[in-house]
């Protein structure tokens, strides 16, 4: 038991505060590909935070060179992020304009019925 609440510390401190700068290329990578996973289980806010902390390493620093799996890494967790929100955006707009239409069914998957008229 202690051994899992010293794991769960380690990594959510690694989530909170963490810098990058000091890793090295190859233990970059590591994470960076356990984050594209992670991400890959319906959780694209750590695709959020896989682009912010490693987009400046992959595209746009040259020296050292990043791993060559890095761009590919950052590059899926950005498409795979941008795609979510863009369904997220979609599914918002459509369930606020066609609630109404949507008869009992809309009520049903309601979780805060507004009051009011229509």
């Amino acid at each position: 038991f202690v051994g899992v609440v010293n794991w769960i510390i380690k990594n959510f401190t690694l989530l909170i505060i963490m810098d990058i700068s000091k890793v090295t290329p190859e233990e970059k990578l590591k994470i960076c590909r356990k984050y594209f996973i992670i991400g890959c289980f319906a959780l694209p806010f750590v695709w959020f935070v896989n682009v912010l902390w490693f987009f400046r390493d992959a595209f746009l620093r040259r020296n050292p060179p990043p791993p060559p799996k890095l761009r590919t890494y950052v590059g899926g967790s950005m498409i795979g992020f941008l795609i979510w929100l863009s369904v997220l955006i979609i599914w918002t707009c459509v369930y606020q304009t066609q609630r109404v239409n949507w008869g009992s069914a809309g009520i049903k998957i309601s979780f805060v019925l507004p009051s009011g008229i229509p």
